[in-house]
C-alpha cells in the first residue's frame, strides 16, 4: 500500500528529522511505499531525505493562486496553507491504486500497517485531541478512496478556496465541514497520539503537538511550566513521550525496532497499558449510576484531559471525576441543559 507525505520548501527546516523518520519507518516497519508531494525544488528534497527511499512528485496545490492573493493574519498563514492543502491533491496525483494511506510528516510507523479490511465512502480518519469524540476527525493520517474523493475534488476544493483565511482554517476544517457525515471512523491504533500513553497496539503514532525535538524539554522545569501552558494534555500522560521518544531516536539512526522488542525494551510501559485497560474494563462492571442532572458526554468533550484519563482507564467516568474533583475545580459542562415547555 501506498502511504503519501506532503511538504512545502518552507516546512523543510521545521519537518525534515521527523520526515525522514516517517518515511523510513513507513517502508522498514509500515511496510509501506512511501509518497511524497512536495511543492519546490525537489533536488531539495532528495539531499534533505539522506537516503531515505520515496517517491517524488512535484506539485503545488491547485489553489495556490488564490493562497497568494489571500492576506495573512496571526492566525492564518500562507506559508501553512500552502503546505497542509496539499494532501486535497492526492486524489488526482495518484491515478493506479483504489485505495491510500496520508500521513503527517511527524508520524512514525510502529507496526505493519494492513488496512485493506477497511473500505471507507470517501475518507475514515480518527478523533483529534479527545479520543472519544468522533465529531471532529484529525486529518494527521487519512485513508483515502481515491477514486470517489477524485469525483468529489471539483467540489472540495473550490470550498477550500471560498474559506481561505479564515482563522486557524486549512485542510482539516475544511474537510470536516464538506464531508460532514460521511466521514468514517479509522481505528484509534491507526492514529496514536504520544499524549494518549504508550500504546504497545499502535500501528502509527502521532507526535500531535509537540515533536521530538520538544520532548528534552520536558525535563527542564522552566520549559516545562511554559509547556504546560501551551500543551496541558500532555502532562497527562508523560509515558507515552518517553516511549515514543526513544521509538524516534531508533529509527532515525536507522535501528528501528521490531514490535517484539518495542515490547521488551519498554516493559514497564507496556505494563502500564495493560493494567489500565484492565482497569477500565472493571470499571465498566462498576459502573455508576450517572444522575438525570449530568450530561457525561459533554464533560469529557469540555474536558479533554479527563476524556484521556477516561479512555486509557486512569479516570472511571467523567461523573466520577466531576463529583470528587470536577466539581471543586469549576470544570465546564455536565450539566444538562434545560428544555424550553
Amino acid at each position: 500500500m501506498k502511504v503519501y507525505f506532503c511538504i512545502n520548501e518552507s516546512g523543510l527546516v521545521h519537518y525534515i528529522d521527523h520526515l525522514r523518520a516517517a518515511v523510513r519507518s513507513a517502508r522498514q516497519i509500515g511496510r509501506l511505499e512511501p509518497h511524497i508531494l512536495f511543492d519546490g525544488d525537489p533536488a531539495i528534497l532528495k539531499e534533505a531525505l539522506a537516503g531515505c527511499e520515496a517517491a517524488i512528485h512535484r506539485q503545488k496545490s491547485s489553489v495556490a493562486e488564490e493562497i497568494a492573493q489571500t492576506e495573512e493574519t496571526a492566525e492564518w498563514r500562507r506559508g501553512v496553507a500552502e503546505g497542509a492543502l496539499l494532501r486535497l491533491e492526492i486524489p488526482v496525483v495518484e491515478t493506479d491504486d483504489d485505495y491510500v494511506l496520508y500521513c503527517d510528516c511527524d508520524t512514525i510507523f510502529t507496526r505493519a500497517v494492513g488496512l485493506s479490511h477497511l473500505k471507507p465512502r470517501f475518507l475514515a480518519a480518527a478523533p483529534g485531541h479527545n479520543p472519544n469524540e468522533w465529531d471532529m476527525i484529525c486529518s494527521g493520517v487519512l485513508l483515502l478512496n481515491v477514486k470517489n474523493m477524485r469525483a468529489e475534488y471539483p467540489a472540495y476544493m473550490k470550498y477550500a478556496a471560498a474559506n481561505l483565511g479564515r482563522p486557524a482554517y486549512y485542510d482539516q476544517e475544511v474537510l470536516n465541514e464538506y464531508f460532514v457525515g460521511r466521514i468514517d471512523r479509522l481505528p484509534i491504533e491507526y492514529h496514536w497520539k504520544t499524549y494518549w500513553g504508550a500504546n504497545p497496539l499502535a500501528y502509527i503514532v502521532h507526535f500531535h503537538g509537540l515533536k521530538r525535538t520538544h520532548l528534552a524539554w520536558m525535563r527542564d522545569p522552566i520549559r516545562r511550566a511554559e509547556l504546560k501552558k501551551l500543551y496541558f494534555l500532555i502532562m497527562f500522560e508523560n509515558d507515552g513521550f518517553e516511549y515514543y521518544g526513544k521509538v524516534f531516536d531508533s529509527i532515525v539512526t536507522n535501528e528501528a525496532p521490531s514490535f517484539a522488542r518495542l515490547i521488551l525494551g519498554r516493559v514497564k510501559d507496556v505494563l502500564r497499558f495493560v493494567f489500565r485497560r484492565a482497569r477500565k474494563f472493571s470499571y465498566r462492571l462498576l459502573e455508576e449510576d450517572v444522575p438525570s442532572t449530568f450530561d457525561e458526554t459533554s464533560y469529557l468533550y469540555n474536558n479533554p484531559d479527563i476524556a484521556i484519563g477516561v479512555y486509557n482507564g486512569a479516570i472511571r467516568s467523567g461523573w466520577s471525576h466531576y463529583r470528587v474533583h470536577g466539581k471543586l475545580e469549576g470544570r465546564p459542562g455536565g450539566a444538562v441543559e434545560s428544555k424550553a415547555v
